[in-house]
């Protein structure tokens, strides 16, 4: 199966805006919506761009074996549900997972022919400023993911590919990803 590809990297580096800018572009592929706990935010609804369920729903997903993947990602869980990824498994479209590394780890595992893309913050100062900017995050959370974040950016020689989305330059990120995805 070549046909899986993984967006991942640091939170807030900008994954979810380069999927929607391949959206936008027209471009045919299927994405797998991640599940989540975490409340949902201000201008997000149910499946854009999580599906919020409480902890005791994703608990029982966890129990019955119904995930791909699954982490506690700073107190909430995240994963991907085994029947959102086999109903396109025998799909020719792109599937598109968007997770943070530890997903994109156990994805490589179950599926090792994945292509895993990193998307990078031109530097952590950077990221700070977009994480900030956000205004989603209490100071020592921003503290704890740009911590993360750099032991992230550690390894980048476990990924297939490195994605750098420099400030200012997000069509260029794109289009590296589209080139991945599709050539």
């Amino acid at each position: 199966m070549n046909n899986i590809f993984v967006v991942s990297g640091p939170s807030g580096v900008g994954k979810d805006t380069i999927i929607s800018e391949l959206k936008k572009q027209g471009l045919e592929f299927r994405e797998i919506i991640t599940t989540t706990t975490r409340p949902m935010r201000q201008g997000e609804s149910q499946g854009n761009p999580y599906w919020f369920i409480s902890k005791e729903e994703f608990e029982d997903l966890i129990r019955k074996n119904k995930l791909v993947e699954w982490a506690d990602v700073y107190g909430y869980y995240y994963g991907s549900q085994k029947k959102d990824v086999e109903k396109y498994l025998n799909d020719s479209l792109p599937i598109i997972f968007k997770v943070d590394p530890q997903g994109a780890k156990t994805i490589k595992k179950e599926f090792p022919n994945s292509k895993v893309i990193f998307i990078a913050p031109e530097n952590i100062d950077n990221l700070e400023k977009r994480l900030k900017k956000r205004g989603q995050d209490k100071p020592e959370v921003i503290k704890k993911r740009l911590k993360e974040a750099r032991e992230e950016i550690k390894n980048l020689s476990f990924w297939d590919a490195v994605v750098i989305n420099k400030e200012g330059k997000l069509n260029e990120a794109v289009e590296k990803v589209k080139e991945i995805i599709f050539k």
